[in-house]
């Protein structure tokens, strides 16, 4: 028979944070949490959660090390202030390259395989390169690093991480497997989220969110590296005429966001289109963004190549590399 005491001994042992609101937790404070509870009641419930977090403030702290779901200085406790921890680095993305095909293809015994392979590998890599894997989301794995000489740490790691998609390809040699590498720089600030729940489930229904620009483009940084992407040309007349023409590439969303027609003339950004192709273009593997680039020593630079592409809703200059490592 379990016993309410018996209960709390298992919460002390498993819980990250202590604290008596993290021991007792919601099922043990509040009434509401029963079986047998009505939908009715769960939705009050739910209601006052949400009223909970909309009218308590949210304070962050400067961190230069990467926080963890055990970390006693972020909050989520109900009834109290909510603290969150601010942190200025590099975040990277890394994605396997078609994996719904890749399913499709290969037997779900095969694909087990290539899943815990790669998420063991970027894992024992993070670690190496002092980064911390903070989200592992199937094929996509979000890794952090702690804000000292970040963006060399993170490149270092992307190169290696490229370097494991060769490993894999000949230990696998009958998936095509490839990875995308994004990674930006700039401020997140890091939230704990979830329930306090008894023993494993505490630690199943808590999590951290990572918020901000950094870790939004290098994702999307990520869905374009090492790709065939199509582009669109497009050679217009200079301001009013009367500079040189000018070339452009971009992707048709682009193209047509500033494409206009009037007359049987053909316009882009208002001034007269004198040419247009389709092109495709292979990006490399590796992709990141100005702030990472500026951040890197002049060595590390000259490895990277600006692509001429733009990512939605930024305006960020992006690099990209092929790096992996070599012995003699």
């Amino acid at each position: 028979m379990i016993t309410i005491q018996s209960r709390l001994i298992e919460r002390m042992k498993n819980t990250e944070d202590i604290s008596l609101e993290e021991i007792f937790g919601d099922d043990f404070m509040d009434d509401s949490n029963k079986k047998g509870m009505n939908i009715k009641d769960k939705l009050s419930e739910i209601e006052l959660d949400i009223k909970d977090v909309r009218n308590l403030g949210f304070s962050y702290t400067s961190a230069k090390e990467v926080p963890s779901r055990g970390d006693t200085v972020l909050t989520f406790e109900k009834g109290k202030d909510k603290k969150g921890k601010e942190i200025e680095t590099c975040v990277l993305f890394v994605d396997i390259r078609n994996s719904v095909q890749l399913n499709e293809k290969h037997s779900s015994n095969t694909m087990g395989k290539i899943y815990t392979a790669f998420t063991k590998s970027m894992l024992k890599i993070a670690q190496y390169h002092s980064g911390e894997v903070r989200n592992i989301i199937g094929d996509r794995v979000m890794i952090v690093f702690p804000t000292e000489n970040c963006a060399e740490n993170a490149v270092e790691c992307a190169a290696s991480i490229n370097h494991i998609s060769e490993i894999m390809n000949e230990v696998f040699s009958d998936v095509d497997f490839r990875c995308g590498i994004g990674i930006d720089y700039g401020k997140m600030r890091v939230i704990k989220v979830g329930i306090i729940r008894l023993g494993d489930n505490n630690v199943e229904n808590k999590n951290l969110v990572w918020i901000g620009n950094p870790a939004n483009i290098a994702s999307r940084l990520t869905d374009i590296a090492n790709k065939e992407i199509d582009l669109v040309c497009v050679s217009y007349e200079g301001f009013l005429g009367s500079a040189p023409s000018v070339e452009k590439r971009m992707n048709y969303e682009e193209f047509f966001n500033k494409f206009e027609s009037e007359k049987g003339n053909f316009y882009f950004s208002r001034e007269k289109i004198l040419d247009l192709k389709k092109e495709k273009q292979a990006i490399p593997p590796i992709l990141i963004t100005k702030n990472v680039y500026d951040h890197l020593s002049p060595s590390i630079r000259d490895l990277f190549k600006e692509q001429g592409i733009n990512i939605k809703n930024s305006s960020t200059k992006i690099y990209g590399a092929d790096l992996e490592w070599e012995w003699e």
